[in-house]
């Protein structure tokens, strides 16, 4: 019988417990309110200054006049082609270079007794294929920088 009461007891101060903790919580969140308001504030104020600052840099875009002589205005038209592709270009490649590494990764993982193939695997899809076409994306985004007014 003494054990039944004192489990009882337990019983009514862990609800007791966990009542005040419930009761607590929810008297830090009334207390908050005031802080999102701030937050809410600086939160418009950063989303205003990011849109207006990305609006400045649309209406100042630099552009790439073609003229010279006509290897220079080849050039130059090649590079005004890949200047307004830059982005496509960048994606592609980061997206090429990361499934050619997860392709030579699931090779390496994949064959077990060939190590011929594995060494290619690291070699060829996870270092050299990355490697290249991070090193073709600053070429052309040094190329494009040579003419970029």
């Amino acid at each position: 019988m003494n054990e039944l009461v004192n489990t009882h007891v337990k019983f009514e101060v862990l609800l007791l417990l966990l009542l005040l903790m419930l009761f607590a919580v929810s008297i830090e969140v009334k207390a908050g309110d005031d802080e999102n308001d701030i937050y809410d504030l600086l939160d418009e104020k950063v989303k205003n200054n990011f849109y207006e600052g990305l609006d400045n840099v649309e209406k100042q875009e630099k552009t790439i006049e073609i003229t010279g002589n006509i290897p220079e205005r080849i050039m130059r038209s090649l590079a005004c082609t890949f200047y307004k592709n830059l982005d496509a270009i960048k994606a592609g490649s980061l997206l090429a270079g990361t499934l050619s590494f997860l392709g030579g990764f699931v090779v390496f993982k994949v064959v077990k007794l060939n190590k011929g193939m594995k060494r290619y695997a690291i070699s060829v899809f996870m270092i050299t294929i990355p490697l290249a076409l991070f090193i073709f994306v600053y070429a052309i985004s040094l190329f494009i920088n040579l003419f970029v007014s």
